[in-house]
């Protein structure tokens, strides 16, 4: 009897994975914005990136976290209610707390490696004037866009745990370095190269752009955008034609100022009144045309983001990361609307 209750419990953890995966949803509107309509199209577009890039790409919404952490919750949600693809549980989750008008997106796995810090603050700021105009699905669609696109073009090169330790990925996304910013100069600019070794950036015969630049500056990994040396300067026959040319003006200058001192026929007239010949104009009828209009625009910063302190360097760019209460690894980052 005991044999048999332990494989009927074998079975049990055998089917369990598959009957989650395939009760798997990828929306949970539980703060009620979306129509039903809504929820069913982007559900199924949810599915079908998910399926195509193998990593699950879920929306949360919810209407009051009743003072719990936001990345804490969005990523707890993540892990223990079975999101993730393989063995890296590889995905992101888009959360909006209500209650504190909160957006957060947490990746894990591959996910990491598709929303860089940059590209989390990059949906932020595509997301926005949808969330500030209260269309909820107009922004969800454009973070299903976006991360449909990132998952096909995965460029983060590195990944920085909270104690300092710093992972670095070729452009396959094998790991290539570990090793912890303590260990590493400060004020040196390193690179991280398409092959994910790190190195001193001065030892490089020419900077490559695609290359991510990094200092360490009190403790701290900061990507930098090193400067690019000016071309050289034009050969000299340019300024031996741009002088021709200055002593052309002049002449020309000195020949016309002649010129207009032999016209002595025109007086200076002071009234508009004073140009015209009476009873020579009859004025029927009068309009104002509008021709153009000249409009300075100035962009107001209203919303906020963070995602670890990131600051864009030249290349693919990397992911803060930090370790969740399910022991997964997660990157992230979000900001208020």
């Amino acid at each position: 009897m005991k044999k048999l209750i332990a494989l009927a419990v074998f079975l049990l953890f055998l089917i369990v994975p598959f009957t989650v995966r395939a009760d798997k949803v990828y929306v949970i509107d539980n703060a009620g914005l979306l129509s039903e309509q809504e929820r069913a199209d982007l559900e199924d577009k949810l599915e079908r990136i998910s399926a195509e890039v193998k990593a699950d790409v879920v929306v949360l919404t919810e209407s009051d976290l009743n003072g719990q952490d936001v990345v804490a919750y969005a990523d707890d949600f993540f892990d223990y209610n079975g999101y993730g693809q393989g063995k890296h549980y590889d995905g992101v989750l888009l959360m909006l707390a209500m209650d504190t008008r909160t957006w957060y997106i947490s990746t894990s796995g591959s996910g990491i490696r598709a929303f860089t810090d940059y590209r989390i603050e990059v949906t932020g700021d595509d997301m926005m004037p949808y969330l500030r105009d209260g269309d909820y699905y107009g922004a969800f669609n454009e973070f299903a866009d976006l991360a449909e696109g990132y998952f096909r073009d995965q460029i983060g090169d590195y990944m920085l745990y909270d104690n300092g330790d710093l992972v670095t990925f070729d452009d396959d996304g094998n790991i290539i370095t570990e090793t912890n910013i303590a260990s590493l100069e400060e004020n040196v600019m390193y690179a991280i190269t398409d092959r994910g070794k790190i190195v001193e950036a001065s030892s490089l015969e020419e900077l490559d752009l695609s290359f991510t630049y990094f200092m360490i500056e009190n403790g701290e990994m900061n990507e930098v955008r090193p400067e690019i040396p000016e071309p050289p300067r034009e050969p000299p026959y340019l300024e031996v034609g741009l002088g021709s040319g200055a002593t052309g003006l002049l002449a020309s200058a000195f020949y016309v100022a002649r010129e207009r001192s032999k016209l002595r026929s025109v007086n200076k007239k002071y009234q508009a009144s004073e140009y015209y010949r009476k009873g020579s104009m009859d004025i029927r009828s009068s309009r104002d045309i509008f021709l153009y209009r000249n409009v300075s625009r100035t962009r107001i910063q209203t919303s906020s983001s963070s995602s670890g302190g990131h600051s864009s360097g030249g290349g693919g760019g990397g992911s803060h990361v930090h370790i969740s209460s399910s022991g997964h690894t997660h990157g992230g980052g979000g900001g208020h609307f």
